[in-house]
């Protein structure tokens, strides 16, 4: 018969190698989804990679307290001449992958238990280092920065009574706690930053107050520490950092619509720090290697977050554009060569007839002259040209003062 500790040891080992193919799985799905829909909201990604890191641990719960049997003094009388021929009938066969697996399982479990160890000693470092952040070296916050601090806090509609200092030892802005959160900035930053800036990296931290991210950052530290041999929950838990920053950056955004000022802050924020941020902290800048995406990711935003004040004077400028180019080129009239007609009436004695030309001047290059002659009896000849008149007509015709420089 198993003792407990066997048992114990046996469901360990299962429940390690279970849980690396299931979330083998679980993250494929996760990388899939967010490879097909790029453009999902940054807020949505931090839960499904959340929600990726917890089912990996329900699985290995799962595994475990699946494995582990707990026999009672009865079943174990019973099943005494039972187990001892199932075990000379085992101990026949040839060994089965699972018996290999299982010799190796109490090293297994000794590796486990000196890495929750290490673990707990790194988080406990950290998380001292956090509390000394929280009491050591603080300072008055300059007033102009306290006036925005409240008003960012009402915006955000946070009840929690947040905490506002500077710090000498901290070299970047970042929240501390969930209970009594804290926000600190670096006193370097005093004369560093304008107050749009601050107001930038004040929405920042104060968001992760507002989407509990110090309290979702522990239940994700935990996990970590309990499957920290498991490669998918590493990199499941890098997909929620950047999806965190980027759901805290679109807001920012998005409530002040000045993306390239807030790219430019957090540049100078990177610029002044060095390199032993503390752990466990959400500071606004985070990891050095994902600043450059997140900061050409705000930078391509600036044209999807226009805010209502800026659409509106967007609109106005357009309308004046408009005027503008009207009134400094009006609309041009379609010329139109109006034919100025000029009748004149000439008679002309021409043995029994009266011959009357209608001369007809226009504007045109080529002038028109319309004649009509009339004889004694009323009857009416039409000539469009001096040539279609007969050459005795021709003659009477030419002698008139009117035509004769023609």
């Amino acid at each position: 018969m198993e003792t407990l500790l066997q048992q114990f040891i046996k469901a360990f080992g299962w429940s390690i190698l279970n849980s690396l193919w299931q979330s083998a799985l679980i993250y494929g799905v996760l990388f899939i989804i967010l490879l097909s829909v790029p453009k999902m909201a940054a807020r949505y990604k931090h839960n499904l990679a959340f929600g990726s890191i917890v089912l990996m641990f329900i699985g290995f719960v799962y595994n475990f307290f699946s494995k582990i049997t707990f026999n009672t003094p009865k079943d174990t009388i019973t099943g005494n001449l039972e187990s001892v021929q199932l075990h000379q009938y085992f101990n026949n066969l040839p060994p089965s992958f699972s018996s290999k697996a299982e010799q190796y399982f109490p090293m297994v479990a000794a590796f486990y238990i000196i890495g929750i160890f290490l673990q707990l000693f790194v988080i406990s470092k950290g998380y001292h280092q956090l509390a000394k952040f929280k009491k050591d070296s603080l300072s008055a916050i300059p007033v102009s920065w306290r006036i925005i601090f409240d008003e960012v806090t009402l915006k955000l509609q946070i009840n929690k009574a947040v905490k506002f200092h500077l710090s000498s030892i901290v070299n970047v802005p970042l929240v501390i706690g969930y209970l009594k959160p804290v926000v600190l900035f670096p006193m370097a930053l005093v004369n560093q930053l304008d107050n749009d800036q601050v107001e930038a990296i004040l929405i920042h931290e104060l968001s992760h107050i507002r989407r509990n991210d110090y309290l979702l950052n522990l239940i994700k530290t935990g996990i970590e520490t309990l499957l920290f041999y498991n490669p998918f929950v590493w990199m499941a838990g890098r997909f929620i950092h950047i999806e965190r920053e980027h759901a805290c950056d679109d807001l920012v955004v998005r409530l002040t619509g000045k993306p390239l000022n807030y790219a430019h802050a957090l540049l100078k924020l990177e610029l002044l720090k060095d390199k032993s941020s503390p752990a466990y902290a959400l500071a606004a800048t985070g990891k050095t290697q994902n600043l450059y995406q997140r900061i050409k990711r705000i930078t391509n935003m600036k044209t999807n977050y226009l805010n209502v004040k800026q659409q509106m004077a967007a609109l106005t400028l357009g309308i004046a554009c408009l005027f503008s180019i009207a009134w400094i080129n009006p609309a041009t009239t379609k010329k139109v060569n109006k034919t100025m007609v000029r009748q004149q009436t000439v008679a002309i004695s021409h043995d029994q007839e009266i011959l009357k030309t209608i001369v007809c001047l226009d504007t045109t290059k080529k002038r028109k002259i319309k004649i009509v002659t009339i004889d004694a009896n009323g009857k009416k000849t039409e000539y469009n040209s001096v040539k279609e008149m007969p050459d005795s007509l021709k003659r009477d015709f030419y002698k008139d003062e009117v035509f004769s420089g023609n």
